[in-house]
């Protein structure tokens, strides 16, 4: 017996919404650990969406961000 996994996914509903401040010289290696374990656990079926969860990333003033090992990076959203 096959079992259809895209026949059991219903509309997503978010629910967790985060916003991650980063702060001039950040760990990239913490932040892409802590953006891959929201990731996987807010889908089903390994299938790389976010259904349960979404991020914003931000800065303090807006612009883009380095982190230590000098990757920029650019916020998603504003600091409310």
């Amino acid at each position: 017996m096959t079992v259809n996994y895209l026949q059991k996914i219903h509309a997503p509903v978010l629910e967790l919404r985060l916003g991650i401040l980063l702060l001039p010289d950040f760990t990239l290696l913490a932040l892409t650990g802590f953006l891959e374990a929201l990731r996987i656990a807010g889908d089903e079926f390994d299938l790389s969406r976010n259904l349960y969860c979404s991020w914003e990333i931000m800065a303090p003033d807006g612009r883009q961000i380095r982190s230590s090992c000098g990757l920029t990076i650019m916020p998603t959203a504003r600091l409310l």
